[in-house]
Formats: structure tokens, C-alpha cells, sequence
């Protein structure tokens, strides 16, 4: 319309930066034997049923330059985490320079509030996480 100043388009957002992808490597634990000698793992029967862990707790690591300082880290948790045997599955992140290593515990744990709340002060409240 005349004699009205013009409107302004609103501002356009800039396109979302893309998401860096970080490799990631998967290191699962060796098998163990079962103990009984004949290789079937309790299997042969039908007797062998295994239920799939109800949750899995995941930690992310910080990443440590300093290779002392990691290892440190790594068995104050291994302390906290043998503490507490269950059913639930261990996942770590391991970050490294280029890529983000995964490891799977070969034990499990009972996921408490106790257990959660040991890591958590060690590790942060953000990096435990309980799925």
C-alpha cells in the first residue's frame, strides 16, 4: 500500500550444520566354555533357554590423552561395576582420536540406583545412561 514502509521478510536460518560421523568400532567379549566339557552349553534339551537382559547401561568415557589417566579410570569402574552382578548388559564407549570404540562387558549388572548414582559421580550424570 502507499505511504506504508515496507515489511521485512523474516530471516532465514541458516541450513543445519551436518552431523560429523564418527567411526565406530565394536569390540564384543571372547565366549567363554561352559565348563561341561561336551560343547553344547546347556542347549541340547530345550533347557538352554536364555532370556535377552530387561535393560543395558551405557557409559561414555571421557576421552583421556594421558594413557595412565585412562586406565585409571578404567578400573575404578571395573571396581564399581563388579560390584554389583546381575543380568542387565555393560556397554562402554570409548572415545579415541578418530573414532568411538565400543566395548561389551563380559559380565552383567543389577542396575540399582546405588550402581547408577556410584557411576554417576564418577563419570557424570550425563554419561550413564539406562536404556
Amino acid at each position: 500500500m502507499p505511504g506504508q514502509p515496507p515489511v521485512a521478510a523474516p530471516p532465514v536460518a541458516a541450513p543445519a550444520a551436518e552431523p560429523i560421523a564418527t567411526p565406530v568400532s565394536i569390540i564384543k567379549p571372547k565366549p567363554r566354555a561352559n565348563g561341561n566339557g561336551n560343547g553344547s552349553h546347556g542347549h541340547g534339551n530345550g533347557n538352554g533357554h536364555h532370556e535377552v537382559p530387561a535393560r543395558a547401561l551405557q557409559l561414555d568415557l571421557p576421552y583421556a590423552a594421558d594413557f595412565d589417566t585412562g586406565v585409571r579410570l578404567m578400573q575404578q569402574i571395573h571396581e564399581v561395576l563388579r560390584s554389583s552382578s546381575g543380568e542387565d548388559q555393560v556397554i562402554i564407549r570409548l572415545p579415541k582420536e578418530q573414532e568411538t570404540v565400543l566395548l561389551k562387558a563380559r559380565f552383567g549388572v543389577n542396575c540399582t540406583d546405588h550402581l547408577v548414582g556410584e557411576l554417576q559421580r564418577i563419570l557424570g550424570n550425563a554419561a550413564v545412561l539406562v536404556q
